[in-house]
């Protein structure tokens, strides 16, 4: 693994974690971790007849967190992950947020840098007419498990829909996605 290789690692975790726990955040009303966005956007966002959409917003921040986080799909959940950064940055902005537009604004850098790193794979999408495209994408050959990978994603759509029923449930199941992720990125061939 080589240096650039294990910064765009860390990029990949960073904003796994921290859009895996804020949607968990969110759709527990404050039960797991807060890193960023309101805890009580759901029932904030009720007052407006959007409560719907909360819990989609919440749901699918889990959803493409734990893509990221599983390494093996990471690329497709950065790719999900661009609209929606860019949206919260223009909701944050156009509410006069004080430091929030900053931080999401970091945080889509962050995202496109990592995009970046695999634009050997993704350039095809731009640039249709090259002829050579890099596959498999990075992520996979550095992450060649396909089991670890779904039970991240597995276990984060339980701790999803287990943070409406159970507080125990969300404990326990998003505690163990962050682990699948862990033990994952250090069964690696390459890193070990």
């Amino acid at each position: 693994m080589t240096l650039k290789d294990f910064y765009a690692l860390l990029a990949r975790l960073f904003l796994g974690y921290i859009f895996f726990s804020s949607g968990l955040c969110k759709l527990s009303n404050g039960h797991f971790g807060q890193l960023i966005g309101p805890p009580l956007l759901i029932e904030e966002l009720e007052k407006y007849q959007l409560g719907g959409f909360a819990v989609f917003l919440a749901f699918s921040q889990v959803m493409i967190g734990a893509l990221i986080l599983s390494q093996r799909w990471s690329l497709l959940g950065l790719i999900m992950l661009v609209p929606m950064n860019a949206s919260i940055l223009a909701a944050t902005i156009s509410m006069q947020w004080q430091g929030t537009p900053y931080v999401n604004g970091f945080l889509l850098i962050i995202n496109l840098l990592v995009l970046l790193y695999e634009w050997k794979t993704l350039r095809f999408f731009l640039l249709p007419e090259t002829t050579t495209i890099q596959l498999p994408a990075n992520t996979h050959r550095l992450f060649p498990h396909t089991s670890l990978a779904i039970s991240v994603v597995a276990v984060a759509l339980v701790a999803a829909i287990g943070a409406w029923y159970s507080n125990p449930i969300l404990m326990i199941s998003g505690i163990t996605v962050l682990l699948l992720a862990w033990i994952n990125v250090w069964q690696s061939v390459q890193i070990t």
